[in-house]
């Protein structure tokens, strides 16, 4: 097993995603570089320099097509799907994952494999009060899947953490999964195609990442690492939604992301 250079699992990582681009974009499916990826895109016309990973989201029904089709027509070898679907992710959304890397996430006491987020979008109820109640719902589901997955050892010997004891004891007995699955039921309640705004209700839903439907369709192309992707059509608005002032760079201190530790495994291992 080989250690990664920072750069050389960055290039990893871009190389999942100019594989789903490709794709995607030969199956006329719909996505659009996001979250972080997208900053990274439009402020440093790549990786935000102390982060790692690459997001994108797709409307839920290019998304769920993109999953029916890879069942029969698989990315590459080493490519493969992961989520709750798959039994090999307690997510609620998917990721790409290169089955020939490892790397070590010491936050929450687990390995992965290098991977590409893919996040669907659903829409959102035209009403606002019940908008507001799916999100409330939504950030609640979001709460427990967390809890399922951190270890008792948090907070112990506090009073905070003996106070959350019986939460944390019942996220885990529910399981991740099990909150996984909640959480995309509540995402698919409202169709994409209905109303204007839409969201990632899978992910953290939140006053804040609400958006304009016109704001990410039809989507434009944009540089990152040396290629072109798909962006929103107003990523200026959707990253404002997102960070507020995208433009001014965090203080040094706060200049913290996800970069880890990461391994090209073995042929065999």
């Amino acid at each position: 097993m080989k250690e990664l250079s920072v750069r050389e699992y960055k290039k990893m990582t871009w190389d999942i995603l100019v594989c789903i681009a490709e794709y995607l974009e030969r199956h006329n499916l719909r996505y659009v570089l996001f979250y972080g990826t997208l900053l990274g895109a439009v402020r440093h016309q790549g990786f935000i320099p102390w982060d790692d990973d690459i997001d994108i989201a797709m409307p839920r029904p290019d998304y769920e097509e993109f999953r029916k089709l890879l069942k029969t027509e698989p990315l590459a070898p080493y490519y493969i799907p992961a989520s709750v679907h798959d039994g090999n992710s307690v997510y609620p959304w998917m990721y790409i994952i290169d089955t020939r890397t490892k790397i070590e996430n010491d936050e929450l006491a687990m390995e992965e494999n290098l991977f590409v987020d893919v996040f669907p979008l659903d829409g959102m109820p035209k009403d606002e009060a019940a908008a507001k109640k799916r999100k409330e719902k939504g950030r609640r589901l979001h709460k427990n899947h967390v809890r399922s997955r951190y270890p008792y050892k948090r907070d112990a010997g506090t009073l905070r953490g003996i106070l959350k004891f019986p939460l944390l004891y019942w996220a885990h007995k529910t399981g991740p999964a099990k909150f996984a699955e909640q959480m995309e039921k509540l995402a698919k309640e409202v169709p994409y195609e209905e109303g204007t705004e839409c969201a990632v209700m899978t992910y953290f839903p939140d006053e804040s990442e609400v958006f304009a439907k016109k704001d990410l369709f039809p989507a434009k192309k944009i540089g990152f690492e040396g290629r072109e992707f798909y962006a929103p059509n107003n990523a200026d608005k959707i990253l404002r939604t997102m960070f507020g002032n995208y433009w001014e760079l965090p203080p040094k201190e706060k200049q913290v992301g996800y970069i880890h530790k990461a391994y090209l495994l073995d042929e065999g291992e």
